[in-house]
């Protein structure tokens, strides 16, 4: 072999060489990579764990933010899913540390590891009890079982008890939310979680934290509502008054500020205490003013005259022949409840509430103005307010409708409707023909930076005319003033609604009961500067069935409470001047504090202005040639000289200064907001 040869195979065995050395490296790293790599990192994650720390909940708030749902900060017992070894031994001794009985134990644990089964791995731990007082704690602690630790746990506590129970709703195992607006809100109020990585042993026993800084858990938004906790007293007041003198099945309430749609109180008659969730019942926890529906009878009529008026078929002084109280149609007889009337004004239909004239009404009208109507003011659909489970009622499609349905709809039955869509139907009478979707949720509150989100709402929509919307609060006056709805007036106050006595259809026997009625009434004041809307709903009262006399007597004594807590004057002077001695300390200038001082009875003629409108004032002091200045407007709640006038004196001056009585949602009622 030659040189050149050897060259050739000395050159070649380098090559080769080499190739081998790199295809051993490469396979060494590789093994490093796929095998000793895997290895390692299932060592460490044998040795690693994390606990799941649950964020503080939100706060919920009324619109005074007074707090209705909070947290209280209490010791809690923890179950560890992974680390429980459950165990008759275990179980007493459980029981007996915590003093309760076993099989209620054994059942709540059960209940605590499917919840954290049913989370997918979101959760490793779950609070098995909380509110552990000092025996629990010391007699936990000294058991040692493997899987349970104390934990500073966070419980919910309403602190009103049962006011707004089945609007807010509460918390159950593991601080589910079950139902209400803390089901509503939970995205808000829950907050983010985060987690505490852990040293375990090879029992995947927790034995040492390692990093407590890492991945802390984020508190929720507070949730600031529309409710304001004293009307919302005031009206479960009336409800239990309702409950222990009719006994109904369910009765509800709901209070409306017509001019946003922002709902002051939702309640609901039976109620329970959400923070004892055990006593609660399913009739308790249902929020039967937004998901109850029922046929809601006479109180839809003002929207069948709406129907005519807007289409110009009808005016309110035309007169209706209402046949006696007997009219036959669709081939069944249509009957007037308590009176039979002969020749009825339109608006005298509505204070009457006259089937047979109503139902005339809308023949003028027509099937398509009708549910055109009815739809626009939501009825047969949701309203949108913020909670789960609302009902969109009924209200069927023209196509639906048969020729009888005529006879049914235009006086409210074949139709289902709620107690809160009721009030916003009706708020759109009241703030001049508008409807606004109902505000229960007013926004989210960062509780660090105190940031505050409106919570979004779509515009008002106009459905009415105010022509016809103010028309019809002056026939609604009419109700209260002559008609069925006597036992609503509240006095000093001019008030506009309508009574409901509507039949509950028994399907068993298919057709409406004799027995068994729904009664409501729905209305607002003062009628010509409306500030609340009320709707009153009794389901199956014993012992008298007619809104007049249900419902009626129920929104004069809540609207008049009402009345005083929101300082509204009322339209009469004589009235007006008693609430003012009643609402304010009026003391005469340079008195001593201690002084006593007495707006002294009014004879006549006199000069005491306060709480008198202006043009009230202008008319008393010219007519007794009394100089005057007047400062200002709305009600007198200042006047020099404050004393009677002498007959023999000469009259002087006398100034008067005016201001505008409170308004509940600042200046905007009365304007206007989107486009017609």
């Amino acid at each position: 072999m030659d040189l050149k040869q050897r060259r050739h195979q000395l050159r070649l065995l380098s090559v080769v060489a080499l190739c081998v050395a790199g295809l051993s490296g490469l396979g060494f790293r590789l093994y490093q990579l796929q095998i000793a790599d895997i290895a390692g990192r299932a060592s460490s994650t044998q040795h690693k764990g994390e606990i799941c720390l649950s964020p503080e909940r939100g706060w919920i708030y009324d619109r005074n933010e007074i707090p209705l749902a909070l947290n209280s900060s209490r010791p809690a017992l923890r179950l560890l899913a992974n680390e429980w070894k459950s165990s008759p031994s275990a179980l007493a001794a459980l029981a007996s540390a915590l003093g309760i009985e076993q099989t209620r134990i054994q059942n709540r644990i059960k209940q605590t590891l499917h919840n954290i089964q049913d989370s997918n791995g979101k959760q490793r731990s779950a609070v098995l009890y909380y509110n552990l007082d000092d025996r629990q704690q010391a007699a936990v602690q000294g058991l040692a079982l493997p899987g349970l630790f104390l934990d500073k746990g966070t419980e919910r506590v309403y602190p009103a008890g049962s006011l707004a129970a089945s609007t807010l709703g509460m918390l159950g195992l593991s601080n589910i939310p079950l139902g209400g607006l803390e089901h509503y809100a939970n995205s808000f109020l829950r907050g983010s979680v985060g987690y505490i990585e852990t040293l375990i042993d090879a029992q995947r026993v927790h034995l040492l934290w390692t990093d407590v800084t890492k991945l802390q858990s984020t508190r929720g938004a507070d949730a600031i509502l529309a409710l304001d906790s004293y009307v919302q007293f005031l009206a479960e007041k009336e409800l239990e008054r309702i409950s222990q003198q009719y006994h109904p099945q369910w009765a509800s309430i709901v209070v409306m500020e017509p001019y946003r749609g922002e709902v002051l109180a939702v309640a609901n008659w039976p109620t329970y205490d959400p923070n004892h969730p055990e006593l609660a019942t399913d009739r308790g926890q249902r929020n039967y003013a937004i998901c109850e529906a029922f046929e809601p009878g006479s109180t839809v009529k003002p929207f069948t005259i709406t129907a005519a008026l807007e289409g110009e078929f009808v005016e309110p002084d035309e007169t209706i022949d209402c046949e006696g109280g007997h009219f036959f149609i669709y081939g069944r007889w249509l009957r007037d409840d308590i009176h039979a009337y002969d020749l009825l004004t339109v608006e005298e239909v509505l204070a009457y509430s006259s089937n047979i004239g109503t139902v005339k009404i809308a023949h003028k009208a027509g099937r398509g103005p009708l549910y055109n109507t009815l739809q626009s003011l939501r009825f047969g659909q949701k309203t949108g307010v913020t909670f789960p489970g609302e009902s969109p009622g009924l209200l069927r499609p023209l196509s639906g409708w048969q020729p009888a349905s005529m006879r049914a709809v235009p006086i409210g039955q074949e139709m289902q409707t709620t107690t809160l869509s009721l009030a916003a139907a009706y708020s759109a009478i009241a703030n001049g023909g508008r409807f606004n979707t109902p505000r229960l949720i007013l926004g989210y509150r960062n509780p660090r930076t105190g940031d505050f989100r409106p919570h979004d709402y779509p515009p008002s929509e106009r459905v009415l005319s105010q022509e016809t919307a103010h028309t019809l609060s002056r026939m609604l006056t009419a109700v209260t003033e002559y008609g069925t709805g006597q036992e609503a007036q509240v006095e000093g106050f001019s008030v506009a609604g309508k009574t409901g006595t509507g039949q509950i259809y028994d399907a068993r026997q298919g057709k409406y009961s004799r027995q068994e009625y729904t009664a409501s009434f729905v209305g607002f004041l003062p009628a010509e500067d409306p500030r609340v809307v009320i709707a009153v709903v009794v389901n199956r009262p014993h012992g008298a069935k007619y809104g007049g006399k249900v419902a009626a007597p129920a929104f004069a004594r809540l609207a008049e409470g009402l009345m005083r807590y929101l300082e509204v004057f009322p339209s009469q002077g004589e009235l007006r001047q008693k609430n003012i001695r009643r609402l304010f300390d009026l003391k005469p200038q340079n008195s001593l504090p201690s002084a006593s001082w007495r707006i002294p009875e009014r004879p006549e003629p006199a000069t005491l202005m306060i709480g008198m409108t202006m043009r009230e004032a202008y008319r008393d002091l010219r007519r007794l040639g009394i100089p005057l200045a007047f400062h200002g407007s709305g009600v007198a709640l200042h006047q020099e000289p404050r004393a009677l006038v002498d007959p023999g004196q000469r009259p002087t001056l006398c100034e008067v200064r005016f201001f505008p009585p409170p308004r509940l949602s600042g200046d905007a009622a009365g304007v206007e907001t989107g486009t017609s």
